[in-house]
């Protein structure tokens, strides 16, 4: 198994990076003029505090109202009536609550397309907010308190039919005691109010076209670089593909260059045509004609030769 030749892609990269950067220039040059020259949204942001205090309150318990009732129509109505907004509509995707650090602060937004409008759009929706949240607390410790006073006239109305000597008498005196008292508390706490500790902070939020065409353009020098390098590879590929199915037979090197001179002899069996095979006949077939073979001459002993000692 072949692995990756990293160090082969790396050179074909640095082969056509001067073609990638010019590309990654001119799609970075484009991004950047194009947002350049969109239209700019700006945000506000202010922190309000919420004047009436819960014991024992959770983190969003005091701001999950206004966080609910932003949005609402009767918010944004008021709004609208100013001059600051076409239409609730366009209004109520640009502004926003949340729950700042402390359970009783209040994070509102607003976007505008000047830094101006975003500021005035934000004070706007804080003072719609807090005059709509006071109207709707006022309502309901209105309807608190008016339950309230009918339990209490019920107990009342139990309590002085009942005879003087009744055991229940100290209990019903103790119950009627507890709803007068939660009634004057609730007259006495009041309506929760927004209160602003912070003024308005206008950031930019869209577009940002330095950081954009920088982005766009390291985006294109990637693709493009390798882009390139698999449309050459498979160019390449393409080539040696072509050339192998017009020439099957590549042409023989010869080891030595130069003055070398060729074996007759091999040039003789190069050019001698092959010799045709004929199939064996014993009626028609001749065979050459075959001596047998001599016996080589025995040397006889000389009678005057002695042998050597």
């Amino acid at each position: 198994m072949s692995g990756v030749d990293l160090a082969g892609h790396a050179r074909q990269l640095v082969r056509v990076l001067p073609i990638a950067l010019v590309v990654a220039v001119l799609v970075g040059a484009g991004v950047w003029l194009v947002r350049d020259r969109s239209d700019r949204t700006y945000e506000a942001s202010l922190t309000a505090q919420i004047s009436q205090q819960s014991i024992g309150a959770v983190f969003n318990e005091l701001t999950q109202p206004y966080i609910v009732l932003i949005t609402e129509s009767r918010v944004l109505s008021d709004v609208v009536k100013n001059g600051l907004a076409p239409s609730e509509d366009d209004l109520r995707p640009r502004v926003s609550a949340m729950t700042g650090p402390a359970p009783s602060l209040l994070i509102i937004t607003a976007q505008a397309s000047t830094p101006e409008q975003a500021a005035k759009l934000v004070l706007a929706v804080e003072q719609s907010l807090d005059r709509v949240g006071s109207q709707m607390r006022t309502e309901a410790i209105a309807r608190s308190a008016a339950d309230l006073e009918d339990h209490r006239r019920a107990v009342e109305d139990t309590f002085s039919k009942r005879l003087v000597d009744d055991p229940l008498r100290p209990e019903l005196s103790f119950d009627a005691r507890d709803v007068a008292r939660e009634i004057e508390f609730r007259q006495v706490l009041g309506m929760a109010r927004l209160t602003v500790i912070s003024n308005p902070r206008t950031e930019l939020v869209a577009p940002h076209p330095v950081q954009e065409g920088l982005f766009a353009a390291l985006a294109a020098l990637i693709v493009a670089a390798e882009g390139l390098v698999l449309a050459r590879g498979a160019l390449e590929r393409r080539t040696g593909r072509k050339r192998t199915a017009e020439d099957p037979k590549p042409a023989e090197t010869s080891a030595s260059v130069g003055t070398s001179e060729v074996d007759p002899s091999a040039r003789a069996d190069a050019i001698a045509p092959a010799s045709v095979s004929v199939a064996y006949d014993p009626e028609t077939t001749v065979l050459p004609r075959q001596w047998p073979p001599r016996a080589a001459p025995v040397k006889t002993a000389s009678k005057n030769s002695t042998p050597s000692a």
